[in-house]
C-alpha cells in the first residue's frame, strides 16, 4: 500500500521500462495546438487586411502564440516579401558605372592611387519611431505584390556615421536631425 503515489508511479515506471526518465518522444508529439479551420480563416483574413504586420505583433494582437501562428502561417503558404525601393537606371548609368570601374582599374594599377589613402564609409539614417530606414519593412502573401508604404515626410531622425581605412576604425559619429 502506497501513501504517497509518487514514488509508487516511480516504482511502476522502473519495473515497466526500467527507467525512471520521462519519455522525450512521448512528450514532444504531447504539444496542443490551435491550428482549427476558424484560427486559420481569422489569420488568412488578417493578413489579407495587413499583410506588413510583424509576425510577433500579429500573435500579440490576434491571441495566439507566436510559434502556432507561424505553424498556420506555414499551412496557408504565408512567406515574408521584402519590399524593396529602387531607382531605375537607364544604359547611360550603366555605361558611365563600367567606364568609372575601368578608370578607378587603370589607376590602381598604375599606381595613380594611394591605397592608404582610401576610405571606406557608409551611414545609416534611425528614425524615432523604431524603423532602421527599409530593412523592418517586410509584408506576408501568397505572392509578391506591388505595395507601397506611405510614411511622413520629414521624420524626426537621426544619422550614424563610420568609415575605415588602412590607418583604422573612424569612431562612429552621430547627429540629431530634428
Amino acid at each position: 500500500m502506497c501513501f504517497n503515489p509518487l514514488p509508487c508511479r516511480l516504482y511502476a515506471k522502473f519495473k515497466r521500462t526500467g527507467s525512471v526518465e520521462d519519455d522525450k518522444k512521448a512528450m514532444a508529439t504531447a504539444t496542443a495546438t490551435v491550428v482549427t479551420d476558424g484560427a486559420k480563416q481569422v489569420v488568412d483574413d488578417f493578413f489579407a487586411a495587413d499583410p506588413t504586420r510583424s509576425v510577433r505583433r500579429a500573435a500579440e494582437m490576434l491571441g495566439i502564440k507566436r510559434t502556432s501562428l507561424q505553424r498556420i502561417m506555414k499551412e496557408l503558404e504565408l512567406s515574408p516579401y521584402k519590399i524593396q525601393v529602387t531607382q531605375p537606371l537607364n544604359e547611360d548609368h550603366t555605361q558611365r558605372r563600367s567606364e568609372f570601374a575601368q578608370l578607378m582599374l587603370e589607376k590602381f594599377q598604375t599606381g595613380g592611387i594611394d591605397v592608404k589613402k582610401i576610405w571606406f564609409s557608409d551611414e545609416a539614417y534611425f528614425t524615432l519611431d523604431g524603423h532602421l530606414n527599409k530593412q523592418n519593412y517586410r509584408y506576408w502573401g501568397r505572392e509578391r505584390l506591388e505595395i507601397t508604404v506611405v510614411r511622413s515626410l520629414h521624420l524626426k531622425k537621426f544619422l550614424v556615421w563610420c568609415a575605415i581605412s588602412s590607418h583604422g576604425v573612424f569612431s562612429p559619429f552621430s547627429s540629431m536631425e530634428l
